[in-house]
């Protein structure tokens, strides 16, 4: 039961310490890129192991203090497959599993902006595109074909060909 809090508590630890490096380097979004996410899990993952190595160490600390009054002793061979374990079973699974919901959010939040600035564009031509047609515009060109029937027929029907697409389209 000790060793399944415990693997609870780091991985706790591991997601809270993520996504505080996360926010730590989301200040500039342009210039997030997928080194900030290996420094993420390098720095995330360190100072989590250092955390979680130091609390293993203190509780073995208050273990053998209050068991043992002789002495505190603790072995390298403890501390180091503590903190081996922390990084690499327990931080890369919780922060690259958070690291890649985070990439995957950024990347539908880029493509729906993208997506509405296209449509922002199709609105923007379109409305230009009104604009050159007004009532201006067509007696202009009616005044022209006017003209044209008399000079040139043949040119007339045309440009009346013409005109009616450009009003189609």
């Amino acid at each position: 039961v000790i060793e399944h809090v415990a693997v609870l508590i780091y991985s706790c630890l591991s997601y809270y310490i993520t996504n505080q490096f996360i926010k730590y380097f989301q200040k500039e979004p342009q210039t997030f890129s997928n080194k900030n996410y290996i420094k993420i899990i390098i720095y995330s993952g360190l100072t989590t192991t250092f955390i979680s190595s130091a609390f293993w160490v203190l509780l073995r600390f208050l273990a053998f203090y209050f068991a043992n009054k002789d002495g505190w002793f603790i072995s390298w061979s403890y501390i180091v497959p503590n903190a081996l374990f922390i990084f690499f079973y327990i931080h890369l699974v919780i922060s690259g599993c958070y690291l890649a919901y985070h990439y995957l959010n950024r990347v539908k939040i880029s493509e729906i902006n993208r997506i509405e600035a296209e449509k922002a564009t199709d609105k923007a031509k379109f409305k230009l595109l009104q604009k050159q047609i007004t009532p201006h515009f067509l007696f202009n060109n009616l005044n022209v074909l006017s003209s044209l029937i008399t000079i040139d027929p043949q040119l007339a029907e045309i440009y009346v060909t013409k005109f009616a697409d450009l009003y189609r389209y």
